[in-house]
């Protein structure tokens, strides 16, 4: 949202990395341990062996990162930043020069000014060189994924030389002693690039249901996707249109605009979808021992996030208890997207100085069933076993935070995120939409040698 924000106000864009932050962590209580092997040790004055107190936070623990984001805070709310109460990650400063809007995570910060924001910033801390964010957003995100395997590496490309070449056979397979750690490194990675990417949001669900126990299908699944994003290395979502020059043209239309229509919504709106497993628990005897997988029936929740024109937030993946209907199932998928939406709006009220974050976040739903019960709080007969769930949204319709609204299956984007989708341009115009970019960009390559998870060759 800082970004989206920084992009509409055309504001200042910027990234830093603060210099020595988990060498500066001043430790908060009493830590005494062993003297370092290797050493001459020090002894008493009565030859007893003695140990260390600790002034410093141990350099790359979470105790570090902890103590500096402390620091770090309070540093910035000294010079006038303020806190966000729902996310601690997020400063704003309203100040007679402009305004600043901060996201931090330990030492690392994006940000967007209406001014010049280094030398408030650098009053009380020292950043090292940083940029612009679009510099940064040119590394790509697949890059820094890179970085989560083992040796470094620079791109997808070389995730790709890592891995086994071509689709094993079992045999060949079992004899690679590293294999089923390279799946789980690969789908670690995959998890991490799905946060920006909506498109493989639902194949990356399907493929990490196998994290623990890694199958030779799987792990082909999971190349499979790498193959798609590799072809598509500047892919990304755009936020952002000519005609928006402030946070003020982000506010919600008088009448609702169908996420697919031929009028783009640029103001914030949710779209969310459910998708039950094709066949019940199987009948067992007494004396069946055969593995079940019980998860295997819970049903496919999904949901997309958009503001300004793009989507920042994609979530494909099971729901924790199992549905009975339909009903059940997407009245969950919605109360999930509604429990999201209440952080959301808080946040994007922050960083927009109030200017949003107040009106009611529309919600679309292609359930008739889960809208009327979300809007009635006398029509859940049926739904009593997830009352909680049913009570929860019917409070935030009530409060004005989200209202739910019927759509066509077909004109649901968020159909991309619980099931197969054919015809493949259908996939496409979805993922058109959710980029805001052009269709042709997910067609599928003769030139890829693995086709995209949720198509076929054409």
């Amino acid at each position: 949202m800082v970004v989206i924000l920084t992009v509409v106000e055309g504001w200042i864009d910027f990234h830093f990395d603060l210099n020595g932050a988990y060498l500066d962590s001043n430790i908060d209580t009493d830590v005494y341990v062993d003297q370092a092997a290797g050493l001459d040790p020090v002894v008493g004055p009565n030859g007893e062996r003695m140990c260390m107190k600790l002034d410093k936070a141990i350099y790359g623990t979470v105790q570090a990162a902890r103590l500096f984001t402390k620091k770090f805070r309070a540093a910035l709310v000294s010079i006038g930043f303020e806190v966000s109460l729902d996310d601690e990650a997020v400063y704003r400063l309203d100040h007679k020069l402009g305004r600043i809007v901060l996201a931090t995570h330990v030492d690392d910060g994006i940000g967007g000014a209406s001014t010049t924001a280094r030398d408030l910033v650098n009053r009380t801390v020292t950043i090292s060189a940083g940029g612009h964010i679009r510099d940064l957003v040119r590394m790509h995100l697949v890059d820094e994924v890179a970085s989560t395997l083992n040796p470094p590496t620079p791109t997808a490309r070389t995730i790709m030389d890592l891995q086994p070449a071509g689709e094993e056979t079992a045999a060949e397979a079992s004899m690679h002693i590293a294999w089923r750690a390279n799946a789980r490194a690969l789908k670690g990675s995959l998890i991490y690039i799905q946060q920006i990417h909506p498109a493989i949001a639902h194949g990356v669900s399907r493929v990490c249901a196998h994290m623990a126990t890694p199958t030779h299908e799987s792990y082909a699944a999971a190349k499979r996707i790498l193959a798609w994003l590799s072809h598509r290395a500047d892919l990304g979502v755009t936020y952002g249109a000519s005609h928006l020059t402030s946070a003020a043209d982000l506010t919600p239309p008088k009448d609702a605009l169908l996420p697919m229509g031929d009028v783009r919504d640029f103001s914030l709106f949710c779209t969310v979808d459910s998708d039950l497993p094709g066949k019940g628990l199987p009948a067992r005897t007494a004396n069946d021992t055969t593995f079940v997988d019980k998860q295997s029936h819970r049903a496919q929740l999904g949901y997309t996030i958009s503001l300004a024109g793009g989507c920042m937030e994609a979530v494909s993946r099971r729901q924790h208890s199992t549905a009975v209907d339909t009903a059940a199932a997407e009245m969950f998928a919605a109360s999930v997207a509604g429990a999201v939406l209440v952080s959301v709006t808080s946040v994007l009220a922050f960083v927009s100085f109030g200017v949003l974050g107040h009106q009611t976040v529309r919600i679309w739903c292609d359930n008739e069933a889960a809208v009327m019960a979300a809007n009635d709080a006398s029509s859940i007969k049926r739904l009593a076993y997830i009352a909680r769930r049913v009570r929860f949204l019917q409070e935030l319709v009530t409060r004005k935070i989200v209202v739910l609204l019927n759509i066509d299956g077909k004109q649901n984007p968020a159909d991309a995120l619980t099931k197969h989708i054919e015809p493949k341009a259908t996939f496409r115009d979805y993922m058109a939409r959710l980029y805001n970019a052009t269709a042709s960009l997910f067609r599928f390559s003769h030139t890829t040698s693995m086709a995209h998870p949720a198509e076929s060759s054409d």
